[in-house]
């Protein structure tokens, strides 16, 4: 990813990544599991993007990223870490929990 944006303008970046922990993984019947375990504590590869996106030149970007609801501390704190200029808000899903958080660059 880094090499290919490197030198490009991007003002927008949506993933929906793995983000489930091994016990999560449990509850889940059909799904392909690699497709959404992220890590210990499935935050592995979201935390890789926003370091991946640190080294990027990101003006006017928007960063929208799904995540369990049990993340939302976390994820902040590598934000704040890694994008410290970014400012953080977390939409909810309709039952009312964290399920998007929304960076503003």
């Amino acid at each position: 990813l880094l090499e290919s944006v490197k030198n490009k303008k991007i003002d927008l970046i949506i993933a929906n990544l793995p983000y489930l922990t091994l016990k999560e993984l449990k509850n889940v019947p059909q799904e392909p599991k690699k497709a959404l375990y992220g890590g210990k504590l499935g935050l592995c590869i979201i935390n890789h993007l926003i370091k991946q996106t640190s080294q990027i030149n990101l003006k006017n970007c928007l960063i929208l990223l799904e995540i369990s609801p049990f993340q939302t501390k976390a994820i902040k704190k590598t934000v704040k870490k890694y994008l410290p200029q970014a400012k953080i808000k977390i939409i909810n899903d309709l039952n009312g929990k964290n399920r998007i958080i929304k960076l503003i660059l």
